[in-house]
């Protein structure tokens, strides 16, 4: 009958180291797993996270026209308050609950002053503009929105024009 046991004590450590070795490398390689699947429930946790912030964007997107219908009707720019001439006080009422609605989900309208942000403005056009330095934005043809500091709507602005060089210096 033959054994499986080692027959001398040489084989024996050997055989020992080898099983130690083994033991170590599986260990290591359960430690790397384990590692692996924490990283990936934080990184699932902040993509559940993100998800959920922005879970109303198409909404918000959707009511964006209606709300530049009700700022048109009204009359006055949504950052304006007060009651304007010719508006009824029912209206800026529902106006002031859209814009307050719309703040209470993350969605602030994207500022529209010095020069234009690519990631936040649409250029439509230019003009020339004697007080404005150029490129600057002269005006907001369609105001833009951000939710959470992520770009529902880029704002569409018209920039003051170059001015020309020949008209600036005096010569023809």
């Amino acid at each position: 009958m033959e054994s499986d046991q080692p027959t001398n004590t040489t084989e024996a450590q050997d055989a020992h180291a080898a099983c130690e070795e083994r033991a170590a490398d599986l260990e290591r390689k359960w430690k790397r797993a384990l590692a692996d699947l924490v990283n990936k429930d934080k990184e699932f946790a902040r993509a559940r996270e993100e998800q959920a912030k922005f879970a109303t964007a198409n909404f918000a997107r959707d009511l964006l026209p209606i709300v530049d219908a009700v700022d048109a009707t009204s009359g006055s720019p949504p950052h304006l308050e007060g009651e304007q001439e010719g508006v009824s006080v029912g209206l800026q009422r529902v106006r002031k609950q859209l814009h307050d609605f719309l703040a209470a989900h993350g969605v602030t309208p994207v500022p529209a002053d010095g020069h234009p942000d690519y990631l936040l403005h649409e250029v439509v056009g230019n003009r020339e503009d004697a007080t404005a330095d150029p490129g600057t934005i002269v005006e907001v043809a369609q105001q833009g929105y951000a939710m959470h500091d992520r770009c529902l709507r880029p704002a569409k602005v018209i920039v003051a024009a170059e001015k020309d060089a020949s008209s600036s210096d005096g010569t023809v």
